[in-house]
């Protein structure tokens, strides 16, 4: 079965729209990166050939991450 039908079988059993295969991609990523995985883990589980594809896609998530790593520091020195 090809990815994007089975996509559509997922999301129906799990009561969930499809919103197409590109947005499930983005959404995965997003998740990653939320999750703490890097750029690098992102890039090769999205099977990009080159980081700067990963990065001009989904930097701004990136961003987003900074002021977690930075309530990390302060966590981790005691603040």
């Amino acid at each position: 079965m090809p990815i994007y039908a089975r996509l559509i079988t997922i999301t129906k059993e799990a009561n969930v729209p499809f919103l197409g295969v590109h947005s499930t991609r983005h959404t995965h990523a997003s998740l990653l990166l939320d999750s703490g995985a890097t750029m690098k883990e992102v890039q090769e589980r999205l099977r990009h050939t080159k980081i700067s594809q990963t990065l001009d896609v989904y930097g701004h998530l990136a961003k987003e991450t900074k002021e977690k790593t930075v309530e990390k520091l302060v966590k981790h020195l005691n603040f």
